[in-house]
């Protein structure tokens, strides 16, 4: 289930990096070594969502859930971002146009998740905000104005500390160190407003 958090080197992390889940352990950080700066990331981001997507006998269908009741906001994720209210569940079938309206709630710039500006052209789904249908609550009447985007500027499109000489020995690691799970529990609020 994706969460509504700002990202240092993404800007903002939501139902496309979600699916960055499916690969395990430390493969993750194999592969931001391997696309090292933010345009090759939301590549290769959704190149995973496409192959998700269309890489079976069948195409298949995936419903995305967005918690944004309490989202991150600033220096996110990690413990230098900040919780912020937002009191959404984002629910849809197309993880793009998902990722827009959670980013337009916020009040976030598009042009800087590259995952939405190449996310539309490839098609996936919906090829333009335009054809994206909402049902529940409006966007206008639940937009959060005063959200803070992460401050972080990745210097030359390269992510640090992933490309440091520790993380690497990191990536050489156990194979069975990286079979861990991990859950976390959120209790909801009594009133929540959706968006579909």
């Amino acid at each position: 289930m994706p969460k509504l958090k700002t990202h240092g080197f993404t800007h903002y992390t939501g139902a496309v990096k979600n699916l960055f889940g499916v690969m395990p352990g430390l493969s993750k950080a194999r592969m931001h070594m391997r696309a090292p700066s933010q345009i090759e990331f939301a590549g290769f981001l959704l190149d995973l969502y496409g192959g998700l997507l269309n890489g079976f006998e069948k195409p298949k269908k995936f419903i995305h859930i967005m918690d944004a009741v309490v989202g991150m906001e600033g220096e996110g994720p990690g413990p230098s971002g900040k919780p912020k209210n937002i009191g959404a569940v984002i629910v849809g079938d197309d993880a793009v146009a998902l990722d827009y309206v959670a980013v337009n709630l916020v009040g976030l710039k598009m042009k800087k998740v590259f995952t939405l500006t190449d996310g539309f052209r490839r098609g996936y789904g919906v090829k333009s905000p335009d054809d994206i249908q909402m049902r529940g609550e409006s966007l206008e009447d639940m937009r959060i104005n005063d959200f803070l985007p992460p401050k972080s500027v990745v210097r030359g499109g390269i992510i640090w500390p992933l490309t440091s000489p520790t993380i690497k020995n990191l990536c050489n690691g156990d194979p069975e160190k990286e079979k861990r799970t991990n859950f976390s529990f959120k209790v909801l609020p009594k009133e929540l407003k959706l968006i579909f």
